[in-house]
């Protein structure tokens, strides 16, 4: 081991950093690290401090020689963003609970064959998450049925600590203590994975990058549910959009897409229809939106696909309640946002046969200041605009100086299209909070729209430093559980945007 490795900056410098980066990149497709010399650089110093190389020119000579492919994939390990652990994002998880998987369940009753996948897998908690929730949901199922469970990874060493199905406390810390004994052995530090939940999924390595680079079709495809959480968003938007219309091809008619938080919304909107399943939004391949690898409106953009109706199966499995899910991107074409044509949803408070701000006002009077927010994000949820804004002005009233009044009334309007409403309320949230990194990062996105580019530069930038500043995995105020390095992520994704 060299314990004098080049520190970063002499690493940055060299001549052959720059190669280096531009072959990862091209190699990944990770155009997150475009702008991240000093961040790369430290994960190189990383590796080669742990080997026998004296400088970055050995390290990289090696490193792209055949004999270097393992260490290669070491390094991909530290480059390519791999944190997980169990039924991350409960709320997803309850709407695969809830919705997605009776759904496909049902489609397939009939040749009780059931296809998942789970792109950027890492150690493997996503997949076997999902075994898990099959086992103890539908037993019957998941055991008489032809289920197939595919975790992939661009890194191998990730995938053969998958395939032991052993995991640490940390990658354990989303599972309760009743779903954590019924489900694992406590094996030393670790914890073994019961075999029955093991036995169906099955890994294998894949780079998202070269799965595209063939010719992509829209026939149906293989997979009832793709998982491609928290991938996309160090993507460059060309690939992005290439990855998205192959997600697309691969999916069977009906299928699911599950991405994070911080993907860009309305980009996935172009190829796949959004529907807001308990609390949050999921994508469905439907005839209303076609693959289309460019920009513009697509159907699915103005048509927020609420799930069935019934009442949703029991769980037996310890779901806390998600918060409502309010955090969105806008649509990249400007000319809509300027025309404020609003989003195609219609309210089911418009049938009460009374105007709503007298609905609401009659019921809001007995809900206290909490209530009132909560009232509002469930009602945007439910793409009830009207009663949204009225809870959200009567706890303005009350409270004036209150920031998450004047932000989830922002969104409401963002939602509704209206971009002036919205810009006001922003800016009124970063004036009672100037630190509020998730109305910076708005503002970015609308003053782009608007074509005002330097305050959009000029936002996004703050929304950037913002959250760099905050602890990572600390969740954002406002972002209902969007951590501080997603948001750091999307919005440096939006300035690189924002430079082609």
């Amino acid at each position: 081991m060299i314990v004098n490795a080049p520190d970063p900056e002499t690493i940055s410098l060299a001549p052959a950093f720059q190669d280096f980066k531009s072959y990862l990149i091209e190699l990944t497709g990770l155009g997150y690290y475009q702008d991240k010399d000093t961040v790369l650089a430290q994960h190189v110093r990383k590796r080669i401090s742990e080997t026998t190389f004296q400088n970055i020119d050995q390290y990289v000579d090696f490193v792209r020689s055949l004999a270097g492919r393992e260490e290669l994939d070491q390094l991909l390990d530290l480059i390519a963003i791999g944190e997980t652990y169990f039924f991350r994002n409960p709320a997803q998880f309850d709407a695969l609970r809830t919705h997605i998987l009776p759904n496909r369940i049902a489609a397939r009753v009939g040749d009780k064959a059931l296809r998942i996948w789970s792109a950027g897998c890492a150690s493997g908690a996503e997949p076997y998450s999902i075994s898990i929730l099959l086992e103890r949901e539908w037993p019957a199922a998941s055991g008489g049925w032809n289920v197939q469970i595919t975790g992939s990874d661009i890194c191998e060493r990730r995938l053969m600590r998958a395939r032991q199905a052993r995991f640490s406390e940390w990658e354990m810390r989303g599972l309760s203590d009743e779903i954590r004994d019924a489900c694992f052995d406590k094996r030393g530090k670790n914890w073994q994975l019961h075999s029955r939940f093991a036995r169906r999924v099955e890994f294998r390595q894949q780079n998202l990058k070269t799965l595209c680079e063939g010719p992509i079709d829209d026939s149906p495809g293989e997979f009832d549910i793709i998982l491609c959480r928290n991938v996309l968003i160090y993507f460059d938007v060309d690939l992005m959009r290439r990855v998205l219309a192959k997600l697309r091809s691969l999916l069977v008619d009906g299928g699911w897409l599950i991405v994070g938080h911080s993907e860009p919304f309305l980009e996935i909107a172009h190829f796949l229809t959004p529907v807001s399943v308990s609390g949050t939004t999921v994508y469905q391949k439907t005839d209303n939106v076609r693959s289309n690898s460019t920009p513009g409106i697509s159907a699915g953009i103005r048509n927020v696909v609420k799930a069935g109706a019934g009442t949703p199966k029991k769980s037996h499995l310890p779901f806390t309640p998600p918060p409502p899910f309010l955090f969105s991107a806008v649509d990249d074409d400007a000319q809509w946002l300027r025309e404020q044509a609003p989003l195609r949803v219609q309210p089911v408070d418009d049938h009460s046969g009374e105007p709503a701000s007298k609905t609401v006002s009659n019921t809001a009077s007995a809900i206290n200041r909490a209530s009132r927010l909560d009232e509002a994000r469930r009602h945007a949820d439910a793409g009830n605009w009207s009663y949204a804004v009225t809870f959200c002005e009567e706890h303005i009233a009350e409270h004036p100086l209150d920031p998450d009044g004047h932000f989830i009334l922002a969104l409401v309007h963002e939602h509704r299209g209206d971009a002036t409403a919205a810009l006001e309320e922003l800016k009124r949230t970063i004036y009672l909070d100037r630190h509020h990194a998730l109305a910076h990062f708005h503002l970015g996105r609308l003053y782009a729209l608007k074509g005002d580019f330097q305050s959009s530069h000029r936002f996004t930038e703050n929304s950037v430093d913002i959250s760099a500043g905050i602890a990572r995995g600390t969740a954002v105020r406002g972002g209902d559980g969007l951590l501080s390095e997603e948001l750091e992520n999307l919005a440096r994704q939006q300035l690189s945007r924002g430079r082609q």
